[in-house]
């Protein structure tokens, strides 16, 4: 299977060692993957975050989340570049605030996606660490992303449920433990 591998991340940290132990695993099960992103960088090496820190610094707040929700536009375009060139079977993107374009050019490129989710971004609690200026919008965008999806894989069972309440989600929703590497099956829910 083709892969197109999507995430709008610096890929440092904790989030670059599982994108790199996803793409690991798909190529180990005989996968061709293809990472796909706007922000230099490689599979093993997190992109520069000196613009990116720049921007979010000097921006307020409300400014950034337009930025970030107007940064969907020359990502489809590049990822309906992507989808057209690499032909890929499956996107699978990482779910990222305020980023639908993987899932609508996947859609619109006739091809099917699965988005990894780990968090949402509008979920009760979350905003006491990331507030959002614009809440009502990113529930909308979030709730499309959960519905655009071919399916949805997340990290826990309360995640899947909050998820699928949010979404009122018909298509395929599974959970997948987080942290969990080997070939473990994943569980319909």
């Amino acid at each position: 299977m083709r892969i197109l591998y999507w995430h709008r991340t610096l890929g440092d940290g904790a989030e670059g060692v599982h994108i790199a132990a996803m793409i690991d695993a798909f190529r180990t099960l005989g996968h061709d993957v293809r990472l796909a992103r706007m922000i230099a960088g490689t599979e093993r090496a997190a992109a520069p975050a000196g613009l990116v820190e720049r921007v979010r610094a000097r921006l307020p707040a409300p400014l950034f989340e337009l930025a970030s929700i107007g940064y969907n536009i020359p990502e489809y375009v590049h990822l309906r570049r992507a989808i057209a060139s690499y032909r890929p079977d499956l996107v699978y993107a990482r779910h990222a605030r305020y980023a639908g374009a993987a899932l609508l050019a996947a859609r619109h490129g006739g091809v099917r996606s699965l988005l990894e989710v780990n968090a949402l971004f509008t979920a009760p609690g979350y905003a006491q660490f990331e507030p959002l200026a614009f809440a009502g919008t990113a529930r909308r965008m979030e709730r499309d992303c959960l519905r655009l999806a071919s399916s949805v894989i997340t990290v826990s069972s309360p995640l899947t449920r909050q998820a699928a309440a949010l979404a009122v989600i018909l298509g395929v929703l599974l959970v997948r433990p987080a942290g969990l590497l080997g070939t473990t099956a994943v569980r319909r829910v």
